[in-house]
């Protein structure tokens, strides 16, 4: 994981904080000053990386450890 990845994620998870859910890629992007399709692609990669967890019909955020965006047990 390289620099941009670390600091995406660390926007993401803030935003999972801040908002008590997981966010959007618009909003995610507008915090980190980019565009949606640089979150996503990004996303993908933290998804590789196994960082976080991606629904993969949607691109949305499906887990990032500790958090679930889907009811678990």
């Amino acid at each position: 994981m390289d620099a941009v990845d670390l600091e995406l994620r660390n926007v993401t998870y803030a935003k999972v904080v801040q908002l008590g859910r997981v966010p959007t890629a618009a909003e995610v992007a507008a915090a980190a000053g980019c565009d949606p399709e640089e979150v996503v692609a990004g996303w993908r990669g933290l998804h590789d990386e196994h960082a976080l967890v991606l629904n993969a019909a949607t691109a949305e955020i499906r887990m990032a450890n500790p958090f679930s965006a889907v009811p678990t047990a």
